[in-house]
C-alpha cells in the first residue's frame, strides 16, 4: 500500500490530481482492480529470483530484435544488460537494460505464456526504474501467438516510460486477438532507436480480468472547487462560463474567474451565433429545464422561438491509433448538441450548454437583453442575463470560397433535403457529392446511351441540390460505376474505352447545361496518390490500379472544353504529384498547409501556392479533423486557418455517413460513426455535434474577414488610406499570430494541454484542454471577429 501511495503522489507532482485515484489504490489489490477482477499472474518468475547465474525463464537478445535489422546495414553494438543484484524492487534481483548509442536497443523476452480460457482483457503490471533516458522509452510489449507460433497481433506499448525515475508501479492492459494460444512479453528498451538511458524491471505480472473491452481513457480535472456564491450554494448548482470552443466534461470543475450570472455575444442581422456556459451540480438536481425569454432593445425585440438552450450530450467515442497515442482510445466526450430544453443531472455532475441566437435578417441594430432560465426539479431555480449586441450592418460571403462537406446521395428525397438545408444553414456553399452514376448506361453500336431521365441517383441529388440553393459549383466524387461500365467494353487503354468514357462524361456536361446545374467539378476516382497501386477491381488481376485508371479518366475529362477536375491526397504520397498534375485543376490536401503529411515547410507551401496561382490551379483542404466532437480544429479550418494558409475551399468528410434510415439507432450503437448530425429517434433528441455548429462559426469568421477587407477597399477609394491601412495593419497582426506548425496530426488536430499518463490502475487518463497549437487562444477568435466588427464600422462610416 505504501507504493501505491508513492505512486499517486508522483501523479499528483505532474499535475493529475483526480479525485478517483485514492479510490482506485484501496480497490486495487491482488484480486480486484478498481472493481476489475482479476486472476492469478501467468507470469513464470516474475520477481526474478529464480535462476543459476541468469533469471529462469527469461531470455536477452539484442543483435536481431527487428525482422528488418539486417536491411539497416548498421552494426549494432551489445547494451549494458544484466540480471542485476544492486538495483531492485523486491528481493535481491531485477532485469537491467542499458544503451549508450540510439543505434542499440535491448529487450529481455519471456514465451509461451499460456491464456486463460475465455479471457478477453489481461492486467500487465511491473515495477519499473529508469535513469539517464534521452528521447527514449522502456516498454512492456505483449505479443499474441496463434497455432505453431503464427504472429497474430501485438501491443508494443502496453506500458510505456518516458522519463527518469525511480521504482514506479505501471499498469496497462492488452487485448489479444481471436485464436491466441500464447503470449510473448517483451521488456524492450529503446525499441525505436531514437534514443539513450537505462531501464530496470522487476515483479512484472500479467492477470486474466473480468472486462470485455479495453477501459475508456478518463478525463481529470485537479482543480480545488472555487467559493461558491452564497446563490449557488443555495439552489444546488453553480453557472459558470465556457467557451463553445472548450470540451466540457462531466468532471469539469469551474474556476473562480468563470463563475457568473451573465453572458454576452454580438452578431450581424441574419446571423446564427453561440455563446455557452456550464452548470455544476452538488446534489441530483433531477430534471432541469433551460427555458431562453425573448430579447428586448429599444427599437426592437427578438422573440424567444429565435433563441435555442441546448445542453451538450457527453457519449464514448473511439479514437484511431493514427491519432497518437492520448486520442486512440475510448473516452467519454462532449459530442451533440441536442435538440431538447431539458437535461438530468446527477450528484457532482458539470453540463454544458449551449445558447444560440437566429438573428432576424431585419433585426435592428443595438443591444437587446432577455434571460435563460435554468430550473431543476430538485433545487433552487437560477437565471443568467443574457446580453446581444446586433451590429448596424450584414455580413457578406466571399465569392471565390468553397465551404463543404462530404455527403452520400441517398434516395430518400425527405431526408437529403433536410440535410442539404442543414448544410446551408451552416453556411455550406457546395457538397462533395459522393454517388455513383446511379443510372442506365447500355450499348447501341459504338454509341453509349446514357439514361438521363430523371431517375438517376445524380439526377436526383442535382436537384435537391439546386433546390437548396447552395451557390458554388458541385464536388462530385464519382463512385465507379461509370468505369467499371467503361472498361467491360475495353480495356483502360483501349479506344474502345476512350470512345465509352468521353460519351458519357460528355452527354452529363450537355444535359447539365440543359437543366441548368451548377457547373459540376468531377473526381473520377478517391485518393488516388495513397492508393496508387491499389486495383480498381481487386478480384480481377487484369484490372488497372487505381493511379492508372485515374489518370486515364483524367485525361479524357480534359479533352472537353471547360470541364474542371478535382484530386485529393497528394499530400499523402507527394512523390506521385506529377503523375497526375497537369490534368488537375483543384488539389485538396489533407490536414492542412503540409505538402508531405505530418512536416510543414511554409518556404515551400508559399512556393507551391505561387506555381499553382501560376497555373491557374486552386488548393483545397479536406478532413482537417474527422471526429465530429473537436470543435475548434473546423471553426479554425473553415475560418481564419483557411485564410492565413492562402487556399480557397475547405471541405469534410463526412455528414451523416453511416445513417441509415432502417436501422434509426446506428449511429448511436458506433463509438466511431464519423458524423456531424446525429438523427431523432424514439429515445434520443439528436442534434449538430459540437463541431459541425462551430463550423459554421468558422465560415462566419470568414466572412466577417470579407466584410471587413471590403469596407477597408471602399475606405480606400473614398480617399481614406490612411485609416484603411491602420486597420489593416491591425487585423494582419492579429492573424499573424497563426501558425501551422501544430499542423501534423491525421484527421484529429490537437494536444491535451494538462497532464497525461496513467492512473495506479492502469486507466489512461487525460486533463487540460484538448486544444491545436495554432498561435491562437479561445479567446482570440472572438477577439480578432470584435476588432474586424469594429474596424467593418469605423471604415463604413467615413
Amino acid at each position: 500500500m505504501k507504493r501505491f501511495g508513492q505512486t499517486l503522489r508522483n501523479i499528483s507532482a505532474k499535475g493529475a490530481r483526480h479525485p478517483m485515484a485514492a479510490a482506485a489504490i484501496v480497490a486495487f489489490s491482488g484480486c480486484s482492480a478498481a472493481g476489475v477482477t482479476i486472476g492469478d499472474n501467468l507470469i513464470a518468475n516474475s520477481a526474478m529470483e529464480a535462476g543459476n547465474g541468469a533469471p529462469a525463464d527469461w531470455s536477452f537478445s539484442w543483435k536481431a530484435t527487428h525482422h528488418n535489422d539486417g536491411a539497416r546495414g548498421i552494426e549494432k553494438q551489445e547494451p549494458d544488460w544484466g540480471w542485476d543484484s544492486r538495483e531492485r524492487h523486491s528481493g535481491a534481483q531485477s532485469l537491467r537494460v542499458g544503451v549508450k548509442r540510439a543505434l542499440d536497443d535491448g529487450v529481455w523476452t519471456q514465451e509461451s505464456i499460456v491464456p486463460v480460457p475465455g479471457t478477453r482483457v489481461y492486467l500487465v503490471r511491473a515495477w519499473i526504474k529508469t535513469a539517464d533516458l534521452v528521447n527514449t522509452e522502456a516498454k512492456i510489449g505483449c505479443v499474441a501467438l496463434g497455432k505453431d507460433n503464427k504472429w497474430l497481433g501485438a501491443n508494443y506499448g502496453v506500458v510505456s516510460v518516458s522519463e527518469s525515475e525511480g521504482w514506479e508501479l505501471h499498469v496497462g492492459y492488452f487485448e489479444p486477438p481471436k485464436g491466441t494460444l500464447a503470449v510473448r512479453i517483451r521488456l524492450w528498451l529503446n525499441m525505436g532507436y531514437s534514443g539513450t538511458g537505462t531501464a530496470w524491471f522487476d515483479d512484472v505480472e500479467m492477470c486474466a480480468t473480468d472486462l470485455t473491452e479495453l477501459p475508456p481513457m478518463r478525463f481529470v480535472d485537479d482543480t480545488p472547487l472555487p467559493e461558491l456564491p452564497e446563490r449557488a450554494r443555495e439552489s444546488g448548482f453553480v453557472l459558470f462560463r465556457k467557451s463553445c470552443l472548450e470540451m466540457v466534461f462531466p468532471t469539469t470543475i469551474p474556476r473562480r474567474e468563470e463563475i457568473t450570472d451573465a453572458l454576452e455575444l454580438f452578431a450581424a442581422p441574419g446571423e446564427t451565433e453561440a455563446v455557452a456556459f456550464a452548470l455544476r451540480s452538488f446534489r441530483d438536481l433531477g430534471t432541469v429545464k433551460l427555458i431562453p425569454e425573448g430579447l428586448v432593445s429599444r427599437d426592437g425585440a427578438i422573440p424567444a422561438g429565435a433563441v435555442r438552450v441546448n445542453p451538450v450530450r457527453c457519449r464514448v467515442q473511439r479514437g484511431q491509433s493514427r491519432w497518437g497515442p492520448w486520442a486512440a482510445r475510448d473516452l467519454l466526450v462532449p459530442v451533440i448538441v441536442e435538440e431538447t430544453d431539458e437535461t438530468h443531472v446527477p450528484t457532482d455532475t458539470t453540463r454544458h450548454v449551449w445558447i444560440t441566437v437566429d438573428v432576424p435578417s431585419d433585426a435592428r441594430a443595438g443591444r437587446y437583453r432577455g434571460t435563460v432560465a435554468v430550473i431543476p426539479q430538485a433545487g433552487i431555480r437560477q437565471q443568467l442575463a443574457l446580453t446581444l449586441d446586433v451590429l448596424p450592418y450584414r455580413l457578406e460571403s466571399p465569392p471565390d470560397i468553397y465551404f463543404g462537406m462530404y455527403a452520400r446521395a441517398r434516395p430518400e428525397r425527405d431526408w437529403q433535403r433536410q440535410a442539404f438545408a442543414d448544410m446551408r444553414r451552416h453556411g455550406m456553399t457546395t457538397v462533395g457529392l459522393c454517388t455513383g452514376f446511379g443510372g442506365t448506361l447500355t450499348m447501341d453500336g459504338d454509341t453509349v446511351r446514357v439514361g438521363l431521365d430523371g431517375t438517376s441517383a445524380l439526377e436526383q441529388a442535382m436537384a435537391l441540390y439546386c433546390e437548396a440553393g447552395f451557390p458554388k459549383p458541385v464536388l462530385w466524387l464519382m463512385g465507379r460505376d461509370i468505369l467499371t461500365f467503361c472498361l467491360s467494353q475495353g480495356p483502360l487503354q483501349s479506344d474502345r474505352f476512350a470512345s465509352c468514357y468521353r460519351q458519357i462524361i460528355k452527354a452529363i456536361v450537355t444535359h447539365s447545361h440543359a437543366a441548368g446545374w451548377p457547373e459540376i467539378i468531377y473526381q473520377p476516382l478517391d485518393e488516388p496518390y495513397e492508393h496508387a497501386t491499389a486495383k480498381v477491381n481487386r478480384r480481377r488481376d487484369d484490372s488497372p490500379t487505381i493511379l492508372e485508371a485515374t489518370r486515364r479518366c483524367l485525361q479524357l475529362m480534359k479533352t472537353i472544353p471547360g470541364l474542371r477536375t478535382e484530386e485529393d491526397g497528394a499530400n499523402g504520397a507527394p512523390e506521385r504529384l506529377e503523375d497526375l498534375h497537369q490534368w488537375v485543376d483543384i488539389q485538396t490536401y489533407h490536414d492542412g498547409p503540409v505538402l508531405r503529411r505530418g512536416a510543414y515547410d511554409p518556404d515551400a507551401w508559399d512556393a507551391f501556392k505561387r506555381r499553382l496561382k501560376s497555373e491557374n490551379k486552386e488548393i483545397w483542404f479536406y478532413n482537417i479533423d474527422i471526429t465530429g466532437f473537436h470543435p475548434e480544429a473546423l471553426r479554425f479550418g473553415y475560418g481564419f486557418g483557411l485564410y492565413a494558409a492562402g487556399a480557397t475551399g475547405m471541405i469534410e468528410w463526412a455528414y451523416m455517413t453511416g445513417y441509415r434510415p432502417e436501422a434509426p439507432n446506428r449511429l448511436y450503437e458506433h463509438k466511431l460513426p464519423m458524423a456531424y448530425r446525429y438523427n431523432r429517434t424514439d429515445r434520443e433528441p439528436g442534434g449538430p455535434t459540437t463541431a459541425w455548429e462551430m463550423a459554421r462559426e468558422g465560415v462566419d469568421d470568414y466572412r466577417y474577414l470579407h466584410t471587413f477587407l471590403q469596407a477597408a477597399n471602399g475606405a480606400e477609394e473614398r480617399g481614406h488610406r490612411a485609416i484603411a491601412t491602420i486597420a489593416r495593419t491591425d487585423i494582419k497582426a492579429r492573424l499573424a499570430m497563426i501558425d501551422f506548425n501544430g499542423c501534423t496530426g491525421t484527421a484529429s488536430q490537437g494536444e491535451w494541454t494538462g497532464a497525461k499518463g496513467r492512473l495506479p490502475t492502469g486507466e489512461a487518463f487525460v486533463s487540460g484542454q484538448f486544444k491545436m497549437r495554432n498561435g491562437l487562444a479561445f479567446r482570440d477568435y472572438t477577439a480578432i471577429r470584435r476588432a474586424l466588427a469594429d474596424w467593418t464600422i469605423k471604415l463604413r462610416d467615413l
